[in-house]
């Protein structure tokens, strides 16, 4: 007959001994002891995690090494983010930039930005040509575009103004030009349209007649004398409304005569003034005057 085994909770003091002192428990116990002891006494855990952590320190990064490489890469991407939409704009500016003077005051300080060839020739084109001849004399832009290895046109900003570079398919500088701020304004603000009437400026006293009589007298002259009527005739086409009236100028500057056209819009009239050649602004004066008696 088998012996049944007591698996519920022993009542009895000596069961509880004979269960803790069992022979398992026994080796178990002493195991742990001897354990613990060693390690107390020889520090071996210590010794053998060192020799692994000297074994594998080469393989191993730095504290913190993944979280700032981590960090440096996200800080250098928005960087670099950052320089890319600043050139974005700056190049989206400056091919909006309607003159010299504007173009400098949208390219941001110490920045660099393409500008395109057909760009910079109506920025040129646009001004006066006694201001013109100021930044580069038309023969030599003519030689920069015509006869050399020119590639691309970039600008940069600088304190007061900005600077032109042309250059080659090398990347060499063949030309640059400085543009002064100041003297940019100056120009802008003689040329700027305003609002006046040919009345109000003395300039054009008695010397001013009806849109339709100064056209037809202008349009009834020869091809070469209508070519240097107007140097920039540009400004008179963008300005908005219609001419009533315009006026010519008794003094001559440099070789050219200033003229003044009378616009109207909204209520307002505005005055816009071109230059053109001193010889043609005369012919088509006499021819105004003659046919006036």
């Amino acid at each position: 007959m088998t012996q049944n085994k007591k698996w519920h909770e022993p009542f009895e003091p000596s069961e509880w001994l004979k269960r803790i002192f069992s022979c398992l428990n026994t080796v178990i116990f002493i195991g742990a002891a001897l354990f613990i002891f060693s390690e107390l006494r020889f520090d071996w855990c210590e010794k053998l995690t060192g020799s692994y952590l000297a074994m594998s320190n080469a393989n191993r990064p730095e504290t913190g090494t993944v979280w700032k490489a981590g960090k440096s890469s996200y800080r250098a991407k928005a960087h670099l983010k950052n320089i890319i939409d600043d050139r974005h704009t700056s190049a989206r500016n400056a091919g909006e930039a309607g003159s010299f003077l504007e173009l400098s005051s949208k390219i941001l300080p110490g920045q660099w930005t393409h500008l395109e060839s057909p760009h910079f020739k109506q920025l040129y084109l646009d001004l006066p040509d006694s201001y013109a001849r100021e930044i580069i004399d038309p023969a030599e832009l003519i030689w920069l575009f015509g006869t050399t290895d020119l590639n691309r046109i970039l600008c940069k900003s600088k304190p007061g103004g900005i600077v032109i570079y042309f250059l080659d398919t090398g990347n060499r500088v063949i030309r640059d030009i400085e543009l002064d701020a100041d003297r940019l304004a100056f120009i802008e603000e003689k040329e700027r349209p305003f609002k006046a009437n040919l009345d109000a400026i003395p300039e054009f006293k008695n010397r001013i007649f009806p849109a339709e009589k100064f056209f037809s007298v202008l349009l009834d002259l020869p091809g070469d004398i209508n070519h240097d009527l107007m140097i920039n005739p540009g400004k008179l086409l963008r300005q908005p409304g219609k001419i009533l009236r315009a006026g010519i100028s008794e003094e001559a500057d440099s070789g050219y005569i200033k003229m003044g056209f009378e616009f109207y819009h909204k209520g307002e009239t505005t005055i816009v003034t071109v230059k053109g050649r001193e010889w043609a602004v005369w012919r088509l004066s006499l021819s105004l005057t003659g046919e006036s008696k």
